[in-house]
């Protein structure tokens, strides 16, 4: 109990298991010293009390291991809580460029681009979110089904990868009736760690087929 109590305050595994080591290793000392010639009672006494020491041991690392996940949880809830801000800003700069009628073509695009961006992150930020409430109030992760167009978010999948590296070919392909239900967010978030893999893991100079 004491081991257990002490490994869900700044106490380090390492320490703990230290403690319950040492603990363990005086007492049978201590009761060899004090009985030379144990008899069979005294077998099953210390058998156990190292028994005792083990469970002790078996649930300090197991409440150990679940403190360290949720500091760990709520590490990306707070992380994640404050990325908002500093996105928020980003879309909003990135809307009021696009609002000026001067601003060229070329910049324009790349602007867009900064914008779209900016909202996958958020959405992003919002998926840790949703993560965190899953593992802390065990709560499941939301899958909201809209009228989407796939290929519409192949496109635009393939234009945000692509504008990441832009020494890489992409070419995206559809075909048939793509319009449906399902999360948009969701699905854009798969396709872009799989194009994504494509072009870290892929040769440079090949194509990548979408």
């Amino acid at each position: 109990e004491h081991g257990a109590g002490r490994a869900g305050s700044g106490f380090s595994i390492q320490e703990m298991l230290s403690e319950l080591r040492a603990l363990r290793a005086s007492v049978i000392r201590l009761w060899t010293k004090k009985q030379p010639k144990l008899a069979e009672s005294d077998l099953v006494d210390m058998a156990r009390f190292n028994e005792a020491i083990d469970q002790a041991v078996a649930e300090s690392v197991t409440q150990f291991s679940g403190n360290i996940g949720t500091a760990k949880d709520r590490f990306l809830a707070i992380l994640g809580h404050d990325l908002r801000n500093p996105l928020g800003a980003i879309m909003m700069s990135a809307q009021f460029l696009l609002e000026e009628e001067e601003l060229a073509e070329k910049p324009r695009a790349l602007v867009t681009r900064i914008g779209v961006s900016a909202r996958r992150m958020n959405q992003m930020v919002s998926d840790l979110l949703d993560y965190t409430r899953t593992t802390l109030g065990g709560d499941q992760i939301p899958v909201e089904r809209q009228p989407m167009d796939v290929a519409k978010m192949v496109r635009d999948v393939v234009a945000e990868v692509g504008a990441r590296y832009p020494g890489y070919v992409i070419d995206a392909e559809t075909h048939g009736e793509l319009h449906g239900e399902w999360d948009c967010d969701r699905l854009t978030q798969a396709l872009t760690n799989l194009v994504g893999n494509a072009v870290q893991h892929g040769a440079k100079e090949s194509p990548i087929a979408v």
